[in-house]
């Protein structure tokens, strides 16, 4: 594979939005069948993740870093009427939670929001909800992947777009 040796395999993380949120949670170890959990998973990045079907104590569980960005008010909740925000209130690990604010849905997270640009890379440069989104979840990583302690520099400044930084 033109992969091999191209990563770190103690440097793993898993990022999703939505359902994918979801089995990321799951794999840091949410999921109730504890032979689920992958431990190879070093950190995750919740895009608008439910917190159905997992449990109150099932999410306490997690230990690993976590960073949970949502979208705007109507992003508040998952289909079950769950709030999203009880996956950071409920987890035990290192944790950080953004919601998005200036009317981000729970569509910010996919290609549409580049839908204008030419190309992705001209969306990540441009668009505010994508630079917002990698500039933080990058920071994240690299803090707890590569242990970089420049990171935090990022992390502990609020960007105006976020309405909600923890």
């Amino acid at each position: 594979s033109f992969l091999f040796n191209t990563f770190d395999k103690i440097k793993i993380a898993a990022t999703g939005h939505s359902y994918g949120g979801e089995t990321t949670l799951g794999l840091l170890g949410a999921h109730p069948d504890k032979m689920l959990e992958d431990t190879r998973f070093k950190a995750g990045v919740l895009l608008s993740a439910p917190v159905f079907p997992y449990s109150t104590n099932n999410i306490a569980t997690v230990t690993s870093p976590i960073m949970l960005i949502q979208g705007d008010d109507n992003d508040d909740l998952d289909q079950y009427d769950n709030a999203r925000k009880d996956i950071y209130t409920n987890s035990a690990g290192p944790k950080y939670y953004l919601k998005l604010g200036n009317d981000a849905s729970h569509g910010t997270f996919f290609n549409g929001v580049c839908t204008p640009y030419d190309t992705i890379q001209e969306c990540a440069m441009q668009d505010p909800f994508a630079k917002v989104i990698n500039t933080y979840a990058t920071a994240f990583l690299n803090k707890y992947l590569n242990l970089d302690t420049n990171a935090d520099a990022t992390l502990n400044q609020a960007d105006p777009l976020l309405k909600v930084y923890e």
